[in-house]
């Protein structure tokens, strides 16, 4: 989910250069970078994104190998998403499920990120700042004789995420990855579950 921006007019003569480059030889495009991570329950302490080519990409758009942008490929990111892709649970009328899933993940667990890029790694940061990107919320229950629930859920309100605008951009053969760390491994009532870490932001790539 990404942030309103404001209409602007342009002239003629800058709409024309906008689709006739002529010697430009890069262009501009929105569009997320992200990459998709398993997290095994009451198994990991760790994961690592943005390390690997995935041929599936609904997991990941990860250019390159090794976490290494190849030639003439620059990102700029502007927000940070952590996405928890758990199905919804059902189940008796209790606290356990997929919003208690969340809980550990993001709160109670006490999980950080760290960006690194190059030599640099960036100070840690608790996975609460960096909101989802969408997805459904609530929790509807059955009758109250036999109480039943389902749960749906993501990580805080639908903003645009965590705000990393111009705080680094990522640029050809330069080391790039996100680590996600808990102190200690998290039991999840919906079980393995895969998490997303995307950024929304500005490709910069050849003109083709």
């Amino acid at each position: 989910m990404s942030q309103l921006m404001p209409v602007e007019a342009l002239r003629r003569k800058q709409l024309d250069d906008l689709i006739n480059p002529g010697d430009a030889d890069m262009q501009a495009f929105r569009a997320p970078l992200y990459d998709t991570q398993l997290y095994t329950s009451a198994s990991t302490t760790s994961l690592t994104f943005f390390g690997a080519i995935n041929t599936d990409k609904s997991m990941s758009n990860v250019k390159g190998q090794g976490g290494v942008f190849p030639n003439n490929f620059y990102f700029e990111p502007i927000w940070m998403n952590i996405d928890i892709l758990a199905n919804a649970s059902l189940g008796a009328n209790t606290a356990l499920g997929i919003q208690d899933d969340i809980q550990r993940l993001v709160l109670s667990g006490r999980g950080f990120f760290q960006i690194t890029i190059g030599q640099l790694t960036y100070p840690q940061t608790p996975i609460s700042y960096a909101h989802a990107s969408g997805g459904a919320v609530g929790s509807l229950a059955g009758t109250w004789t036999a109480p039943q629930q389902v749960q749906v859920g993501n990580n805080g309100v639908q903003d645009s995420g965590y705000s990393v605008y111009r705080s680094f951009i990522i640029g050809p053969q330069m080391p790039f990855s996100v680590v996600l760390t808990w102190p200690s491994a998290q039991t999840l009532a919906s079980g393995n579950t895969n998490i997303r870490v995307s950024f929304d932001g500005n490709w910069h790539t050849p003109v083709q």
